[in-house]
C-alpha cells in the first residue's frame, strides 16, 4: 500500500469518498478515517493504527477505475432502492 501525501480534502473529492467516523468492534474506539492510501486496483482512506493493531483498523475502499467505481455506484443503489 501507498501513502500519498495529498491533503484529506484533495482525496476525497477527486475520488468521491468521505471521511467517516468508524467504531471499532473490538475495544469501541471511534476511529476518523483521514489518511489517503493507494492499492494495487483501489483507493481509499484508513484510520490512523490504535492499540489493537492493524486487523482492527478502519478504512473506506472504492476501485481505482472510473467504469468500476461506476458500476459499483449503480449496485449499491440498487441495493438501496430495494429496501
Amino acid at each position: 500500500m501507498i501513502y500519498p501525501d495529498f491533503p484529506v480534502e484533495y482525496w476525497c473529492k477527486k475520488h468521491n469518498l468521505e471521511v467517516e467516523e468508524i467504531e471499532c468492534p473490538n475495544c469501541g474506539l471511534i476511529q476518523k478515517t483521514t489518511i489517503p492510501f493507494i492499492a494495487k486496483t483501489c483507493v481509499g482512506l484508513v484510520a490512523p493504527l490504535h492499540e489493537c493493531g492493524p486487523d482492527w483498523q478502519a478504512g473506506t475502499v472504492v476501485p481505482r477505475d472510473p467504469a468500476t467505481r461506476d458500476r459499483w455506484a449503480q449496485m449499491v443503489q440498487g441495493c438501496t432502492d430495494k429496501e
